[in-house]
């Protein structure tokens, strides 16, 4: 894909990226050897690392599983919003742009000790989310195109300079060739006789004909 006429590689959260299977199920809770307690995909548990009981996710449970969205109303996933991203120019490895969005969220639960709780539905409740997001400045997007195209400018002149280069290295051979090359022409007379067996084969009477030797 392109970024403002620059070719870049974007990388950006998958599916796969906040899923429980494969390598992530290390992150789980492990209840048993090789049993794990996860929480569906499209929530990391933070609890291991900071003692609170916070869920991330992305923004809007983007690529979450759906049953979290029917938890709470007004959740709209949209990848251009919600996901998280760097786009850089392969060559050089510059960031032209990139973006950081994470939600945090609680799990929402009944506990019989409080009555205020008794009668709350069970689910994942967001609570906010955050955007940290960066672009290269113009100018120096600018700076990077001109850059490009006085490259692949001088690539096309380093092309046309190999070809007139092999076109005269030819030409100069060529030239060599023809003034170390002496032509000697010959003018033979041949006096064919019907006595000598060679010759009776190929030609009869008095034949004239033309040598040319290189040398």
């Amino acid at each position: 894909m392109k970024k403002d006429g620059i070719e870049v590689y974007k990388y950006s959260t998958t599916e796969e990226s906040l899923s429980h299977s494969g390598p992530n199920q290390c992150f789980c809770d492990e209840v048993d050897d090789n049993e794990y307690q996860c929480p569906v995909n499209g929530l990391v548990d933070l609890e291991p690392c900071f003692k609170a009981p916070v869920l991330m996710s992305n923004p809007h449970f983007y690529l979450g599983d759906e049953e979290i969205l029917d938890y709470v109303q007004g959740l709209k996933p949209e990848r251009h919003l919600h996901e998280s991203f760097v786009l850089i120019e392969p060559k050089t490895a510059t960031p032209l742009q990139g973006a950081k969005r994470t939600q945090m969220n609680i799990e929402v639960k009944r506990f019989d000790q409080f009555p205020f709780l008794n009668n709350v539905s069970e689910g994942i409740f967001p609570i906010l989310w955050i955007e940290e997001s960066v672009d290269l400045p113009q100018n120096l997007v600018n700076f990077l195109s001109d850059s490009f195209q006085q490259i692949a400018i001088l690539d096309y002149i380093q092309w046309i300079l190999i070809g007139r280069l092999a076109t005269e290295s030819c030409e100069f051979s060529i030239r060599q060739f023809s003034t170390n090359c002496n032509i000697r022409l010959y003018t033979m007379d041949f006096n064919c006789r019907r006595n000598t067996s060679d010759v009776d084969r190929f030609c009869v009477g008095n034949v004239a004909g033309k040598v040319i030797v290189l040398s």
